[in-house]
């Protein structure tokens, strides 16, 4: 080899520095794969990434909806417990109108008249979408 390029130098041939400057077993090397196979080993590559960021995103809208579910479950219970004291409270105020015959006490006018509210309220509460 080291006569050959003496040849090629004496001869004229062009020899570029890099070439000087690099060791024996990476001169005149080509490419270790050919351009179709670099190109397949690239497509299989961002394909895999693809999918992993595909499935990747998946995984955070089925997390974000069973967040979502969850919390419509929460909100559910709360309004059921909420009815629930609000019927307590309501049993209790009819009790106490009931213990307060005379119905001039200005006390039991008071009550009816969050008797009232406590009829509309209750409705809104039922009505409170989930």
């Amino acid at each position: 080899e080291a006569v050959a390029k003496a040849e090629n130098i004496e001869s004229g041939g062009n020899i570029s520095i890099e070439d000087e400057m690099k060791p024996e077993a990476v001169k005149n090397v080509g490419p270790l794969l050919p351009d179709n196979d670099l190109k397949q080993k690239r497509r299989r590559r961002k394909a895999a990434h693809t999918k992993l960021r595909n499935q990747l995103r998946k995984a955070v809208a089925d997390h974000k909806m069973g967040a979502i579910r969850f919390m419509k479950l929460q909100v559910a219970a709360w309004r059921d417990e909420l009815i629930r004291i609000y019927e307590d409270v309501k049993d209790l105020h009819h009790k106490y109108m009931e213990s307060m015959p005379d119905i001039t006490d200005p006390q039991r006018q008071a009550c009816e008249k969050l008797e009232v509210q406590f009829d509309t309220d209750h409705v809104e509460i039922l009505n409170f979408a989930i």
